[in-house]
């Protein structure tokens, strides 16, 4: 028996040895799937983010992946004017984001409230909270219903993380853990801020994007007549759309117009190139035909008189090319005259035509 205790005693630190090293490895493997599932989710919020500049729709998708893994709900605020709207919620039970939404709509957020995402937004700092107690639940509540509602959303640990960008603070990106019984690791609240700056680039993005758009949008839109004329004896129609992005402006321009008691004048034209070079020399080109037609009414001398005003305005060389058609009303139709130029440096003019159409 004596003889056997060694071997005992060997086998069993043999066993202890070899059940540590399994622990280990399973801790490992653990680490190393959250790891997977933690990239997984940041690359799935990117590719999301990449896919629409609508980022009230994108961010809540984006709210909504992280939960039930990283929270058991989340949420997601701006503010605009120095008001705090709560863009998005999620939470892992339908009824429970029915209880969020609702506590939202009945007591809205108020930027001056020393916790919470206005606090984040403030300050621009992160809030992690943990062990939150009823009692400091209870404290908070501005009313009982306020209360019940708190209280049904189990808030026992959260972390609020402010939208950051170079401008400002956009919002806060909050997660909350209580039904779950989990706690957030050191690894959780890195990945919540890498979510909030990727979820502040997106929403900066996307609002200059709208914002070029639309100044787009209407500068495009001052290019063209704001509606067409009614023409006694003809119907006229016109169609403009865009070949390209809707941030860039084109050169494309049309104008109909009455430019004397007898007359009408119709003219479509095309600078070369787009954005606000093209821009301007399409104002300047319409325009410029519109007030020489209402001065003379010879088409081919009011594209010299254009030819001459693109040649001292340009600083480089530059391609317009302009159809012009003067209609003059005649019993059962019009006669039209109209020149076929294409004005390019040195901005030459084309013969003049007249036929009855």
């Amino acid at each position: 028996m004596a003889d056997r205790s060694p071997e005992l005693a060997l086998d069993k630190r043999r066993s202890v040895a070899v059940g540590c090293r399994g622990a280990r490895a399973d801790r490992a493997r653990q680490e190393a799937e959250l790891g997977r599932e933690r990239i997984s989710l940041l690359a799935e919020a990117g590719r999301r983010m990449a896919q629409s500049m609508d980022w009230e729709t994108t961010l809540e998708a984006v709210v909504r992946s992280a939960v039930p893994d990283l929270a058991d709900w989340a949420s997601l605020t701006t503010v605009e004017n120095r008001r705090l709207r709560v863009v998005a919620v999620a939470h892992s039970d339908p009824e429970r984001e029915r209880v969020a939404w609702e506590l939202v709509r009945h007591y809205p957020r108020d930027i001056a409230r020393p916790r919470g995402a206005a606090n984040v937004i403030r300050t621009g700092r992160v809030e992690f909270v943990e062990d939150l107690s009823p009692e400091v639940i209870g404290a908070a509540a501005e009313d009982p219903e306020h209360r019940r509602l708190l209280e049904n959303l189990n808030v026992r640990h959260y972390a609020i993380a402010p939208l950051t960008t170079p401008s400002g603070v956009l919002g806060a990106l909050t997660f909350v853990l209580g039904d779950s019984g989990r706690r957030f690791t050191p690894e959780d609240l890195q990945l919540i801020t890498s979510l909030a700056a990727r979820a502040a680039l997106h929403i900066q993005n996307s609002r200059l994007y709208t914002e070029r758009s639309h100044i787009a949008q209407v500068l495009q839109a001052s290019l063209r007549p704001r509606a067409l004329p009614s023409i006694p004896g003809a119907e006229v129609a016109a169609r403009f759309q865009a070949a390209g992005d809707q941030i860039e402006v084109g050169g494309d321009f049309y104008d109909i117009f009455r430019s004397d008691l007898s007359a009408w004048t119709a003219i479509i034209g095309d600078v070369a190139g787009k954005g606000p070079e093209a821009a301007a020399s399409t104002a300047l080109a319409r325009h410029t035909l519109r007030t020489a037609s209402m001065l003379g009414s010879d088409p081919a001398a009011n594209l010299s008189l254009l030819n001459q005003v693109l040649h001292a305005d340009a600083t480089e060389r530059l391609y317009c090319t302009a159809c012009y058609l003067r209609l003059c009303p005649v019993d059962g139709g019009f006669d039209a005259a109209s020149p076929t130029p294409v004005i390019r440096p040195p901005y030459s003019c084309a013969r003049t035509g007249a036929s009855r159409r």
